[in-house]
């Protein structure tokens, strides 16, 4: 009986989301890897059972070193998620957000520089989060939580984009 090939392991990518993010740098893939490990360690902590959303962890960026003011939701279960406000700019958005100083949708989008991380059910995935996730190795199964990493900057905001005042994510350092 002949013997079943196994298929080898494919090779990642070099840079991930490079359709999505035309024009612009994408993630490498070491960088996602890195990003990946941080939020699987963010999920186990579960920081949402002791944090609400308005108090924030400040850390700095390594690279650049700007401040990221960090902010977990969760406490209400609806959404698990860590967005890092950047710099005092995102600060100050974070505050206006949560005084209710901003109501319309757009307005929010248009405004606030920051990056995320959001843990959701697999059926919630778009194509390229399933792609990442599957070469990232993540478990696949009903009821397990799968991270999405995505940006906002001022009039600008898409999945993974690492546009904003400098043009690059914060440091993995920083989330």
């Amino acid at each position: 009986m002949p013997k079943k090939r196994t298929a080898s392991a494919p090779v990642p990518p070099q840079r991930c989301f490079v359709k999505e993010l035309a024009g612009e740098t994408p993630p490498s893939f070491p960088a996602m890897e890195r990003l990946y490990g941080l939020a699987s360690d963010l999920y186990g902590l579960r920081p949402w059972r002791v944090l609400d959303e308005d108090n924030l962890i400040v850390v700095r960026d390594s690279v650049s070193s700007e401040l990221c003011y960090c902010s977990v939701m969760g406490a209400l279960g609806e959404v698990l998620s860590m967005h890092a406000y950047i710099g005092a700019e995102g600060f100050h958005q974070f505050r206006k957000i949560e005084a209710e100083e901003i109501a319309d949708p757009g307005e929010f989008f248009a405004s606030t520089h920051c990056v995320h991380v959001e843990f959701v059910p697999r059926a919630e995935l778009q194509r390229q989060d399933r792609e990442l996730l599957a070469k990232l190795g993540h478990p696949q199964g009903r009821g397990l939580a799968s991270p999405i990493f995505r940006t906002m900057a001022p009039a600008f905001s898409r999945g993974l984009s690492p546009r904003g005042r400098s043009g690059r994510w914060p440091s993995a350092s920083a989330l």
